[in-house]
């Protein structure tokens, strides 16, 4: 039998409900255009130009969106850290329903805002630049990578010698680190995708023994790359 390893055919969906994307895409546009305006007259409120203040919106809704798609991106990182772009957006979707509601304060298109609140306002943006590089940094750290179309060891079988001592393959005669890099991550990812369908429990360290053939096996953290990736790629 030959040993590779594929993504779950419950992962890969080519069908799409187009009724309900055009449905989404509207109600998330007419939300924006909304909130764009209202956030538009309270930064001109706290004094923000004219020519920047319709932009406000952006660090605060389009942030939002950003973390909680960094939510998803860290999916199998660690709750500790999984947490913190769930709170970001909870935390910016808050502000901005905050922002939006002081529009009920506004006459004839004018709006009066305490100078707490002002300060306040004006402060969200370098905050909002904090947070976006912040997130950004942890979706580099902690985010599965993506599949880069090494699925398995072609031509390898379960019972072949080679394999037999818990191993990555013997390399061939020539063989490149290029080539080396690559087939240990093949082997890797094989050995990780049998094991979790087999209902096994994969740990960084079980990933790094697999590498023990390679004069520098995977540091911990790329080691929970490869089980994430595996983890994504299944399910």
């Amino acid at each position: 039998m030959v040993v590779t390893s594929t993504p779950s055919p419950t992962t890969t969906r080519t069908d799409r409900d187009w009724t309900f994307t055009i449905l989404t895409g509207t109600v998330l546009a007419v939300c924006f255009l909304l909130s764009w305006d209202s956030l538009t007259l309270l930064a001109r409120a706290a004094g923000q130009r004219t020519t920047f203040a319709p932009v406000y919106s952006v660090p605060v809704d389009a942030l939002a969106a950003a973390a909680w798609r960094a939510s998803i991106r860290l999916q199998h990182a660690p709750w500790r850290i999984r947490r913190v772009p769930l709170l970001i957006s909870v935390g910016f979707v808050l502000l901005s329903a905050c922002g939006n509601a002081f529009r009920a304060y506004a006459h004839n298109g004018h709006l009066a805002i305490p100078a707490g609140v002002a300060v306040v306002v004006d402060a969200v943006p370098p905050v909002a630049g904090a947070v976006i590089i912040h997130l950004q940094a942890l979706v580099r750290r902690w985010a599965a990578p993506a599949l880069t179309g090494i699925t398995g060891i072609t031509g390898i079988t379960a019972d072949d010698p080679r394999i037999g001592d818990d191993r990555a393959p013997l390399p061939p005669d020539g063989e490149t680190d290029t080539a080396r890099a690559a087939r240990q991550r093949a082997y890797a990812h094989t050995r990780i995708a049998q094991t979790i369908a087999d209902g096994g429990q994969v740990t960084p360290a079980d990933v790094r023994s697999w590498f023990r053939d390679d004069p520098r096996p995977p540091a911990d953290s790329t080691a929970r790359k490869y089980l994430n990736t595996i983890r994504s790629a299944t399910g």
